[in-house]
């Protein structure tokens, strides 16, 4: 990909940050030109050359931040054009509504109807009850929720990180929700988002067993039915065991949960809290932490992790919110320094207790409070010195493009983000920008990594429906995995060739699943993200959220 101009596709916020890349070692200066006249509005020069391990190739780096007239443009080195772009003050309000209606089209359990689905309008799935694992004559009702992923499995511990990157994206952006996205629950007094994530939710209360504890997932023993309409497949489903890692995290989301659907739905929210509870005791019954591990012979998700020190604090938080229960806060004191406390994926969700923890009106410990709020300044740190060791500006060494590669890419922009609001350092904003860059094209394919965005979005990822329909364009607002330097699929074997730079091993091919399969909880950060730079492009300075973090 010699010779090329990696650009944020989507454009740049009128005050924000504005970078991109040449990939080539000569030339000096940049034009910015208007894509309607053809003229030059700017013109700058190149960083100095380096080289980009994660693309395997030598670099420039281009700055036009000054550039703040809203307009369509194009760079232009030599006669080297990038892709056109837009600077706009209300940049990410489409995109984060793109972002938004990607859940409804993967809802389970319901007909998609073209009132609503428009093209990608389809019939009810997944509505039998299904088999327990263990004794397959107990028959439980588990429809509803969301897809988690291309295929139609659904995993408490990937639904219950996904709500939360939405829920706290809703609790500091709200003006960012008030736009309707055409869901068949539009037009009520509840913002959609929530009536999305309530969609979500009604499933993972079903997902509790009676004694508290909660399954882990559900999904057919063999996940891979087969590029098929969801309502085509026919695979019998089951109902897994229930793990601690499952119970921790649905009582932490429902604790969350239950305090901002108070205002809407006391009966909802109130059936929430005590859902939390309910889990938490069983957890409080079974002391023991054991991993989950799928029992032999069965494929799919497993979402098993090592550390559970994470998932209890997350849930401690939420619930000493809740309840403000000093016995929360001595657990959240027994615990935090265990943790990295500003992580937001599913393998390390103390981001989301240190968030409550900052949010809540509940007596604080100091030491607890100064040690959450400066994780995030380490972190800040650490990240923007990490992402300057390479072209791109993203925090992430050669070593480390893996399968879900932009899931990491996108929870560190939202540190980053959450970051930069407690702490108010411009490199923590800059390096943030970095990394939304890189998702909507700044990178080195020159590839979005939203499917239905712009001309270079992802056109085929490995999402059932977009590959088993009739529309040629996939659904849209679907966030693909990415690079996966190990290759971890026969198709991407057959097709990168060993030895590919890290950040160009991927294909957008619907049978490469390791670098084109796409997740809810690889949507949400991207929500998330959207939302945030929409706040800044709104307000600067970010007053209110500053206030309601505590920031600087």
């Amino acid at each position: 990909m010699k010779n090329k101009i990696f650009v944020n596709q989507l454009g740049y916020l009128t005050k924000g940050y504005k970078t991109a890349v040449y990939a080539a070692s000569s030339g000096d200066s940049f034009s910015v030109c208007s894509a309607e006249s053809n003229k030059t509005v700017f013109k700058g020069h190149m960083s100095e050359v380096m080289y980009d391990p994660i693309a395997g190739e030598n670099v420039r780096k281009l700055d036009f931040s000054e550039l703040t007239d809203e307009g369509i443009y194009y760079l232009k080195v030599g006669t080297r054009r990038s892709p056109k772009f837009e600077i706009c003050g209300e940049l990410y309000r489409n995109l984060k509504n793109t972002l938004l209606k990607s859940f409804y089209f993967n809802r389970c359990g319901e007909e998609l109807t073209e009132k609503f689905a428009g093209e990608y309008a389809r019939r009810k799935c997944h509505s039998q009850p299904a088999s327990l694992y263990e004794n397959e004559t107990v028959k439980l009702d588990i429809s509803g929720g969301w897809h988690d992923s291309g295929a139609f499995g659904k995993y408490v511990v990937s639904a219950c990180t996904a709500l939360a990157h939405l829920l706290n994206a809703y609790r500091l952006f709200p003006d960012s929700f008030m736009d309707k996205v055409n869901i068949p629950e539009s037009g009520s007094a509840v913002p959609d988002i929530l009536c999305e994530c309530r969609h979500e939710l009604e499933w993972l209360l079903k997902m509790q067993a009676k004694d508290g504890g909660v399954y882990h997932k559900v999904c057919a023993a063999k996940e891979n039915s087969g590029f098929v309409m969801p309502d085509a497949d026919t695979q019998k489903q089951f109902v897994f065991p229930k793990s601690h890692g499952a119970a921790a995290a649905f009582a932490a989301c429902t604790a969350l949960t239950s305090g901002i659907y108070a205002e809407f739905d006391g009966e909802f929210a109130e059936k929430l809290k005590n859902a939390a509870f309910s889990a938490w005791v069983w957890l409080a019954n079974h002391p023991k932490f054991e991993k989950y591990v799928n029992p032999n012979g069965v494929e799919g998700g497993e979402y098993s992790d090592d550390n559970f020190t994470d998932d209890l604090l997350w849930a401690a938080c939420e619930l000493y919110a809740v309840t403000g229960d000093e016995g929360f806060a001595e657990i959240i004191s027994d615990n935090y320094g265990e943790t990295k406390l500003a992580g937001f994926d599913w393998l390390n969700v103390a981001g989301f207790g240190s968030l409550t923890y900052l949010l809540c009106d509940r007596p604080k410990d100091t030491l607890v409070l100064n040690t959450m709020a400066g994780r995030f300044k380490f972190i800040g740190d650490y990240f923007s010195s990490m992402a300057g060791s390479n072209g791109f500006g993203v925090a992430k060494d050669n070593n480390r493009f893996l399968w879900g590669s932009n899931m990491t890419v996108l929870c560190y922009c939202m540190t980053l983000a959450c970051s930069y609001i407690l702490h108010g350092n411009e490199d923590y904003l800059k390096t943030a920008s970095s990394h939304f860059d890189y998702i909507l094209g700044k990178n080195p394919l020159g590839m979005c990594y939203i499917t239905g965005i712009t001309e270079n979005s992802c056109r085929h990822p490995h999402h059932y429906q977009s590959a088993a329909d009739d529309v040629d364009e996939p659904v849209p607002g679907l966030v693909c995995g990415g690079p996966d330097m190990l290759r971890s699929d026969d198709y991407a074997k057959w097709h990168i060739p060993k030895g590919t730079a890290p950040a160009k091993c991927y294909v957008d091919n619907e049978f490469s699943y390791s670098t084109n399969d796409t997740t809810i909880y690889w949507c949400s950060p991207a929500v998330f993200a959207s939302a945030f730079f929409e706040e800044l492009g709104r307000d600067p300075e970010l007053k209110r959220v500053r206030k309601l973090l505590g920031g600087q």
